[in-house]
């Protein structure tokens, strides 16, 4: 949090236009910092991350947040069906459609279309929810725990994360 007001301070960031995104861990810490500090932080994006035992634990916490995860269907590391393990702290957390569900009632979305990218790339959108936010959800067959390129996912992450962001 103070890193995040000090870089806001220091680069004259906007603070209504400051987003979080993060790679396994990093996408762990994404649900956390929307979670715990939701002021600060206008939408997130988890790549190959979940939300973590202790963060869904606090949920009903929560305020209305846009949403973006990426996920390997085929992922052992960070499994898309919560099996992860909650030793240390990391599992805990139901599997990724439990999430999913819980983050497009949050954010009250109202529409929902499926996109799909690529043969092994579905994306579902969730939208209309509260001011203006949405929720999507990428998922890649016969993706582990890696980042998925644009050959993968049809589409860059990081292209798909700001093609996300750019809209709030």
């Amino acid at each position: 949090k103070e890193l995040v007001e000090s870089l806001q301070k220091k680069h004259a960031l906007d603070p209504k236009r400051t987003f979080v995104s993060g790679v396994s861990n990093g996408g762990f810490m994404s649900y956390t910092m929307v979670s715990e500090h939701p002021a600060q932080f206008r939408a997130a994006a988890s790549i190959i991350g979940t939300v973590s035992g202790e963060t869904w634990r606090k949920r009903e916490k929560m305020k209305p947040v846009p949403i973006l995860q990426i996920s390997g269907l085929s992922d052992r590391i960070v499994p898309v069906n919560g099996s992860m393990s909650p030793a240390g702290g990391w599992g805990g957390a139901p599997d990724q459609k439990t999430i999913i569900e819980f983050f497009k009632k949050l954010n009250q979305t109202s529409t929902e279309e499926t996109v799909k990218v690529s043969p092994r790339t579905t994306g579902y959108r969730y939208r209309g929810g509260v001011n203006g936010s949405e929720v999507w959800l990428y998922e890649v067959k016969d993706w582990g725990h890696r980042v998925p390129g644009r050959k993968e996912l049809g589409v860059h992450s990081v292209d798909l994360v700001w093609d996300f962001f750019s809209r709030y």
